[in-house]
């Protein structure tokens, strides 16, 4: 005789589909998983399917979960975790950090408000850290960009292996050798004759060299390149609070 298997949900009885391959309620619906099931259902059960990357195993049972205690912050974690098929917040994010979508989802997901409602006082801050953290990756994220489209405009600079001592030389008619010592110089007036009376060099010029103007790119590429250094110390120290308040929960 068989014996009939029942929903846990509501106690009616299931039928199996073979179509999705588990057992199906015929009154409410909930999808049965025959090795999920024979599992206990509690948050120990999800952290377990979780840790061996049985993502939807977990997932199963969390959904029951949610349903029996809807006001439980820690079942609605997992939830966020499980979307991106992670284990911690800590890793979720460093792995994150650098792919602007994933970093808006996770900024923009609407249980974090839910989240925070929920928690006990001591373990609020976690969704402080973890908002402060997304909108820190995506700064960064915008800055380097800015950084990259901002260094087009920066004329490469010369051949390092070029002698601007002596840039350009010439003779006179009375064979007198005249050597012009570097680039972009204020006028004739400003030339300094030296006298070397060692041989048949005689003169040498050297002129005063322009002072350099500030290039407002370099300059921008620098301010942002300092924001980006700061900002990554900040990571640093918010990812190091989550998790340790990740531990206690």
């Amino acid at each position: 005789m068989d014996v009939k298997k029942l929903c846990s949900s509501c106690g009616a009885e299931l039928t199996f589909n073979r179509s999705i391959g588990f057992y199906e309620c015929s009154h409410c619906g909930t999808i049965h998983k025959p090795g999920v099931d024979n599992k206990p259902l509690s948050i120990d059960t999800v952290d377990e399917f979780m840790q061996t990357h049985k993502y939807d195993d977990a997932l199963h049972v969390l959904v029951k979960l949610i349903d029996k205690e809807p006001d439980n912050p820690y079942f609605f974690l997992r939830s966020i975790l499980l979307k991106y098929r992670m284990t911690q917040l800590n890793i979720l994010l460093n792995s994150s950090k650098n792919n602007r979508k994933t970093m808006e989802s996770i900024l923009h997901d609407e249980q974090w408000d839910k989240i925070k409602e929920m928690l006990p006082e001591d373990k609020k801050d976690l969704t402080k850290y973890v908002i402060s953290f997304c909108v820190n990756a995506i700064e960064i994220l915008d800055n380097k960009a800015k950084i990259k489209e901002r260094s087009k405009f920066i004329a490469p600079c010369g051949n390092p292996g070029r002698d601007e001592t002596m840039d350009t030389a010439a003779i006179d008619s009375s064979g007198q050798f005249y050597s012009v010592y570097g680039r972009d110089y204020e006028d004739e007036s400003e030339m300094i004759p030296k006298i070397d009376h060692s041989g048949p060099v005689i003169d040498f010029f050297q002129r005063k060299k322009k002072s350099e103007e500030a290039d407002p790119h370099k300059e921008a590429i620098e301010e942002w390149s300092n924001e980006i250094r700061d900002l990554e110390i900040e990571q640093t120290e918010l990812l190091a609070k989550i998790k340790e308040l990740e531990a206690l929960i």
